[in-house]
C-alpha cells in the first residue's frame, strides 16, 4: 500500500474485503450453491486486525479506502466506517440490486420498487451520523440499470429519473463507465457467444441439474449476465462505435450508431447533459451533500419520494417507475407552489391543488429555500 501511495494514488477500493481473514484448518463448508465455506471466511478472526494495520498506513497520506462486500448489511457496514472507529471510509454494497433477484442475478424475479426502496431508506437511515454513504447503480457485475430498473423504451427519461433516484442521496455517488450516456444490455446470439464465466457456470446448471425450461435459462442468461456492463464504452457511430481500429474483446452493443459519447455531448436535453447538472447541483448546494434524508409514499409501488432538510432548506425528490400516469399529491409541509422545479426531465411542469400526474418515468426535484 505504501508503495503505491508514494506513487501517488488517490486511494484503494478494496474488493470483498471482509473475506481475507478465515479460521485456521482445512474446514469443510457448509454446501452452498454458491460461497461454500462462507461461514469460515466472511468476518473472519482476523479483519479488524488486518485493516487496522491498513489504516496505520493510509493515515499517513492524504487517501481514502472504500470496501466492498457482498451480503453487507448497515450494522455490519458500522463495525468497518463508524466514524468512531474507522477501519474504511466507505463501504459498497448490493441490498438495492437485489430488487428483481434472489441472492444473484441469475435467479430473477419481477422487479420490486418497495423492496429496492426499503434497502435505499434503511442504508440512509441507518448510516446518518455515524458514517458516510456509497451511492451507485450501476459496476460491472450487474447489467445495466435503464434495462434492468428503468426502460428502454424510455431510455432517456428514465435515465435521468435513476440518476436523480440515487444521486441526490446522502452519499459520496459514483458513476460507471457508460452509465451517463444511457448504455442498455446487449444481446447476442448463443451463451458461447459470451465470455462471462459465471452466466455460462450458472447457465449450465439451470439446464443440465435443475432441469429449467431452455428457453428460460436463456432469457435469464441474457438479462443476468455481467458482460451486458462490459461492452466497449460507445464513444461515436464509427466501426466499433470509436473504441478500436482492431477487434476489440468483446462485440460492441449494436445500437453504438443510436447512443454514443459524441451524440449525447451535443444534445442538451441528453442524459449525459442531465448527469451534468445535477453533478454541479450537489456539489454547489449544502442540502444536497448534508441534508437529512426522509421517505414518503412508502407503500407505493410506483413511486419513489423522499425529502432532504439541511439548516432550513429543503429538498422533495419525486420519481415515477411507472410507464403510466400515476397521480402524485405532495406531502404534508410541501407547497409546491414555493418550491422551484429543477432537474426534471419533462418540460411543462404544472402543479395543481399541490398536485399533480406524474407521465411514465418523470422525475421532478423541487429545491425550497
Amino acid at each position: 500500500m505504501k508503495f503505491w501511495l508514494d506513487m501517488g494514488v488517490d486511494g484503494f477500493r478494496e474488493d470483498v474485503i471482509t473475506f481475507i481473514s478465515k479460521r485456521k484448518g482445512l474446514h469443510t463448508g457448509f454446501p452452498l450453491p454458491i460461497g461454500c465455506g462462507l461461514e469460515h471466511y466472511m468476518d473472519g478472526p482476523n479483519i479488524h486486525k488486518y485493516l487496522r494495520e491498513y489504516r496505520e498506513v493510509t493515515d499517513k497520506y492524504d487517501c481514502f479506502t472504500l470496501g466492498k462486500a457482498p451480503m453487507m448489511t448497515p450494522s455490519n457496514a458500522l463495525k468497518y466506517i463508524d466514524e468512531s472507529n474507522k477501519e474504511l471510509d466507505l463501504m459498497f454494497h448490493f441490498q438495492h440490486i437485489e430488487a428483481d433477484a434472489f441472492l444473484i442475478d441469475f435467479l430473477q424475479t419481477d422487479f420490486r420498487l418497495k423492496s429496492m426502496k426499503k434497502a435505499f431508506s434503511n442504508w440512509q437511515e441507518k448510516l446518518n451520523g455515524r458514517a458516510w454513504n456509497t451511492l451507485y447503480i450501476e459496476n460491472h457485475d450487474h447489467p445495466r440499470i435503464i434495462s434492468r430498473y428503468g426502460s428502454e423504451q424510455y431510455r432517456t427519461k428514465s435515465g435521468k429519473m435513476l440518476v436523480n433516484m440515487y444521486m441526490l442521496q446522502q452519499g459520496t455517488p459514483f458513476i460507471y463507465q457508460g452509465q451517463e450516456i444511457g448504455m442498455l444490455n446487449t444481446r447476442l446470439n448463443s451463451i458461447d457467444d459470451y465470455v462471462d464465466c459465471f452466466v455460462k457456470n450458472n447457465y449450465d446448471t439451470a439446464l443440465n441439474k435443475l432441469h429449467m425450461n431452455p428457453d428460460k435459462c436463456w432469457e435469464f442468461a441474457v438479462k443476468s449476465t455481467r458482460d451486458n456492463a462490459r461492452t466497449p464504452v460507445q464513444w461515436d457511430d464509427s466501426e466499433n462505435a470509436g473504441f478500436t481500429i482492431g477487434t476489440p474483446w468483446f462485440p460492441v452493443n449494436e445500437n453504438y450508431h443510436e447512443i454514443n459519447v459524441k451524440k449525447e455531448m451535443a444534445d442538451p436535453n441528453s442524459i449525459y447533459n442531465h448527469y451534468k447538472k445535477l453533478i454541479k447541483f450537489k456539489k454547489e448546494n449544502a442540502v444536497a451533500k448534508w441534508g437529512d434524508y426522509k421517505e414518503h409514499y412508502k407503500s407505493s409501488d410506483e413511486l419513489y419520494v423522499y425529502e432532504r432538510n439541511y439548516n432550513g432548506k429543503r429538498l422533495l425528490v419525486i420519481n415515477s417507475f411507472s410507464p403510466e400516469r400515476v397521480a402524485f399529491e405532495a406531502p404534508d409541509g410541501f407547497d409546491l407552489e414555493k418550491g422551484e422545479s429543477i432537474l426534471c426531465n419533462y418540460e411543462n411542469n404544472f402543479v395543481q391543488g399541490n398536485g399533480f400526474k406524474l407521465r411514465p418515468y418523470e422525475t421532478r426535484m423541487y429545491y425550497f429555500k
